[in-house]
């Protein structure tokens, strides 16, 4: 009789499990997003040449690009060390996707 109550109750904490996980990988996402990204946007507007400030847009393109693309270094380190868990380095690798699109 313990085991069907043992089994009910790690059937019920792997569910909250699950969620615990998609939690801590949407944390993971925006944690990168804001320690990466950003920092990464700012820096490649600041590279871009200051003679050309009068125009907006190809200063905003080439600070996407910038960031976008050490981002993806960034990526392939990271998969590499395989330092985050692979449900977030997945999540991270179909963001950039996306985001290069």
């Amino acid at each position: 009789m313990d085991a069907p109550d043992s089994a009910a109750g790690s059937s019920g904490s792997s569910g909250g499990d699950s969620s615990g996980a998609a939690s801590s990988t949407l944390r993971e996402l925006v944690g990168f997003a804001a320690f990466c990204l950003l920092p990464l946007y700012v820096a490649g507007s600041l590279l871009y040449p200051m003679r050309v400030r009068a125009l907006a847009l190809p200063r905003r393109l080439f600070a996407c690009s910038f960031s976008l693309s050490l981002c993806l270094l960034l990526l392939v380190l990271l998969d590499v060390g395989e330092l985050l868990s692979a449900t977030t380095r997945a999540a991270l690798w179909r963001a950039s996707l996306l985001a290069h699109l």
